[in-house]
Parts: C-alpha cells; sequence; structure tokens
C-alpha cells in the first residue's frame, strides 16, 4: 500500500469516526436536554481518564511491537508478545473497574441516574480492551483500522436513533460498549492467525510492558489534562445545566481540531527528515509553520465567533443559546493548539522523548493550576478562559523544551497576526446575537468579511510575508 493511499485510510478511518461522532452528539444534545447531556459529558470524561489507565500506553506499545514481529517473526517474544499484551490490557480493564465503581458509587450516591450512567460507560472499558487496533496499525493494514472505527461510529450512531426515542439517558452506554463489541468482532476477523491473542501470556513480560507503559500514560494524561478535567471540575463547582452548555459548546471545539490535523499533514511531512540530517536549516524551516498554523487558527477563531450564535443554535438548537457567548472564549483553543502541535511534533521528531515527558509533566501540572482556580472563581466565565490559558502555558513550557533541542524562537511577525486578530475578535463578540437561533446569509456574509478583513491585515502589517506565502506555495504543490 503506497504512502498516500495508507494516509488517506488513516483520514478517512479518524476524520469518519469524528463525524459520526459529532452527529451523535448532537442527537443526544437534542433528545435529552441539556442537563443530561451535562451528565453525559461528565461521565464521558470519567471514562476517557479511566481508559487512560485501563491502557497504560499499551496501544502504543501493541502498534512498535506489531510492526516489529514482521521483521522477527519467528521468535518466542514475538509469539507472544501479542497475547500478553492481550491479556494485560484486559486484567487492566477489570482491575481499573472494581478500583472506580466503589468510588463513583459513594460519590454519587444521592443521584442515582449519574451514578448509574457513569457506572453503565464505565462498563465499556472492557470491550474497549478487547480491540486489537494496534495490530492494523503496526502492521500498516490501515484499511481494517479504518473500518473497524467506521463500523463502530456507525453503530453507534444507528443504535441511538432506534433507541434515543425510550427517552432513557441510561440506554446510551449500552449501545456505546455494543458498538465497540461489533468493531471488535470485525478485528477479530482480519487478525491473523488469531489464535496468538489467545495463548498462555508471558506473565515475566507483563513488568516490562507496564514500566514502560507508565511513562507513557503520564505524559498522555498530561497533555489531555484541557480536555479531560473540565467536565470533573465543573462537576464540583456548577450546575449540571452549566455542564450540559459547556459539552456543546467544547464539542464544537473539537470538531474544529480536525482541521490540526490536516494542517500538520500538510505542513509537518519532512520535518522528522530535517531532524535527522546534521546540516539542516530546521529553525528556519519551523518559522513559517509556526506562522501559517497560528494564521489557520486565529481564522478558525474568528469564524467561530462570528457564527458563534448561529452555530450553536443550528447543531444543538435553541436551549443552548445561553452557551453561545463561550464558543468566542473556548475558540482561543484553536491557535493555540495548531502552534504547541508544531513543537510537540518537532521534540517526537527529534527522538526527545524524556523532554516530551518532563514537558507532559510540567505544563500539565500549570494546566491543573489554572483549571482549578478557575474552577474555584465560581464563575463560569472565568473558568471557560482558563481553559485556552492552560492550554496557552502547556504550549509554552513544550516551546521552552523545543528551544532546549533545536534554537527556534517563535517568530516576531507571527504576533501581528495576534494584533490584528485582537479588534476583528472583539467586534465579533459585540456583534454576538444570542437570540439568533440559526446561520442566515447576513451572518455568513459578516463572517466571510471578517475573515476577508484579517486576511488583509496580515499581509499588510507582515504578520504573512512575500516569503511565507512562495514557502506554503512549494509546500502544497
Amino acid at each position: 500500500m503506497k504512502l498516500r493511499t495508507k494516509a488517506l485510510w488513516i483520514l478517512m478511518g479518524d476524520g469518519g469516526a469524528k463525524l459520526f461522532g459529532l452527529l451523535a452528539t448532537l442527537l443526544l444534545a437534542r433528545t435529552f436536554g441539556v442537563e443530561s447531556y451535562g451528565e453525559i459529558t461528565y461521565a464521558l470524561s470519567i471514562l476517557g481518564i479511566a481508559g487512560l489507565f485501563t491502557d497504560m500506553g499499551l496501544h502504543t506499545l501493541g502498534t512498535r511491537n506489531s510492526a516489529l514481529q514482521i521483521q522477527f517473526s519467528g521468535s518466542p517474544e514475538a509469539q507472544n508478545g501479542p497475547s500478553s499484551l492481550f491479556w494485560l490490557r484486559i486484567l487492566l480493564a477489570i482491575s481499573v473497574f472494581a478500583i472506580f465503581f466503589p468510588i463513583i458509587w459513594v460519590k454519587f450516591a444521592g443521584q442515582p441516574q449519574l451514578r448509574m450512567l457513569t457506572l453503565l460507560f464505565l462498563i465499556s472499558v472492557v470491550p474497549q480492551a478487547l480491540q486489537t487496533e494496534w495490530h492494523f496499525r503496526g502492521t500498516q493494514r490501515f484499511r481494517w483500522y479504518s473500518l473497524s472505527r467506521w463500523i463502530q461510529s456507525l453503530t453507534y450512531l444507528i443504535g441511538l436513533l432506534l433507541l434515543a426515542q425510550t427517552r432513557s439517558v441510561t440506554i446510551v452506554p449500552v449501545i456505546f460498549s455494543v458498538s465497540i463489541l461489533f468493531a471488535v468482532l470485525f478485528q477479530w476477523a482480519g487478525y491473523k492467525p488469531l489464535h496468538e491473542l489467545f495463548r498462555r501470556p508471558r506473565i515475566i513480560a507483563w513488568k516490562k510492558l507496564i514500566r514502560s507503559g507508565i511513562y507513557l500514560t503520564a505524559g498522555s494524561f498530561l497533555f489531555q489534562t484541557v480536555i479531560l478535567l473540565p467536565p470533573i471540575l465543573m462537576e464540583l463547582r456548577f450546575s449540571l445545566y452549566e455542564l450540559g452548555l459547556f459539552g456543546a459548546m467544547f464539542k464544537i471545539i473539537l470538531a474544529a481540531m480536525i482541521a490540526d490535523r490536516v494542517f500538520t499533514t500538510l505542513l509537518l511531512p519532512n520535518l522528522a527528515v530535517l531532524h535527522q540530517q546534521p546540516n539542516a536549516d530546521i529553525a528556519g524551516e519551523i518559522r513559517p509553520i509556526v506562522v501559517w498554523m497560528l494564521f489557520f487558527g486565529l481564522m478558525g477563531s474568528i469564524f467561530l465567533t462570528f457564527l458563534a450564535s448561529g452555530l450553536t443554535g443550528l447543531l444543538f438548537g435553541e436551549q443552548y443559546l445561553t452557551g453561545a457567548a463561550g464558543l468566542p472564549i473556548l475558540s482561543l483553543f484553536l491557535p493555540v493548539t495548531f502552534v504547541n502541535s508544531v513543537y510537540l511534533f518537532g521534540l517526537i521528531s527529534a527522538g526527545r522523548d524524556q523532554s516530551y515527558l518532563q514537558a507532559g509533566v510540567r505544563g500539565g501540572l500549570v494546566a491543573v493550576v489554572f483549571m482549578a482556580a478557575g474552577a474555584l472563581s465560581g464563575s463560569y466565565t472565568v473558568f471557560l478562559l482558563s481553559l485556552p490559558l492552560a492550554e496557552a502555558a502547556i504550549t509554552y513550557v513544550v516551546y521552552r523544551s523545543y528551544r532546549q533541542t533545536i534554537p527556534a524562537t517563535f517568530p516576531i511577525r507571527a504576533w501581528r497576526l495576534v494584533l490584528v486578530y485582537l479588534p476583528i475578535a472583539g467586534l465579533g463578540i459585540t456583534v454576538l446575537d444570542l437570540n439568533d437561533a440559526g446561520l442566515t446569509a447576513n451572518n455568513l456574509v459578516v463572517a466571510l468579511l471578517a475573515l476577508l478583513l484579517f486576511i488583509a491585515g496580515a499581509r499588510a502589517t507582515g504578520g504573512i510575508s512575500k516569503e511565507d506565502l512562495q514557502w506554503l506555495k512549494r509546500r502544497v504543490q
């Protein structure tokens, strides 16, 4: 399979899964209302944290070991490796559920529906452990990987369409677990030879897998704190109604972040090679990438700011319109995350795994402080502001770690883009109409004019230089 074909299958799998996931989210939000959707948002956040400890980095290790298995297929380690990893994932899933169960049971003794919903979602860690996506990624069989993601997402969406009329929110995690099992069966059908999964595991190998997985889990958790922890913190200080509004607005941001993957695919493919060349001008190559990623992120933020109420009403319905005022704040995630992805990719490309982990620890801890302070304030707006600030703190720490590897300073001209963005975004906030329940032609025209104004300002101030345009033209040709 050619590289372009592999990339296409990966994008199809991830993009299709996110699209169906977004449709499922819209269905849930509209069917069950703001408060119940807040409960679902909280339960999924708990599941995300539990999933990290269930996986323990074994998905990444399994991908790497499956790739090595092709080269060393005759060795006992290669033959027993998959079964050791497979059974360890199952053991961890059962253990994590056993630990989380009494905590959730006691904490939500006075909220039986939230308790049942969270526990039912937690059960899905077991079918998740049965998945073998790591095998297909490691062996470069991306067609099976992508199709399994489509099957899971489609099954989940169809199940919700068929059963959502019951108006029972606790049916949602049941459908979720069943959809995972459908994907598992499809993956097992393509796993060859399947019997190697069910061999007796090498218990002695578990110690090494767990030791390696701890570092990966710590890094992943701390880098994802800004995504996983907000619903947990909100449940402690805010109402389920506010949590539901936040979950809806943040889902729009996560959907927009798909563009981050597209841009990094277009702009970063040669970066890993450059880091391996002793005389390469890596700093000179990084600067235009940072400028363009910031430019695209700010354009996304402007778009969401001017169409906040229209998009919210169109996607989630009028009952979520009061949350639209938070979308311009959360849209700041886009430029910050886009820039962060460049420096993170740089650390990985340069093989600085230890620097990557240290940046995750330091940045993640600072992010937790920002978010905790925002939650303790008791102000919904202040809490929303703390989230992009937390992401900015992670980005700054990652940037400093990358500079210790490559002397690539943040380009000064990028700040000109920010200066052009601020008055335009401020104008968008002032014209935000919370009574607008859908996209209108006037809204779209105003948003388009704002984007054109930003582009013109970026060129006029030198935020985007002639050299940047020439660089981008060379990369996309």
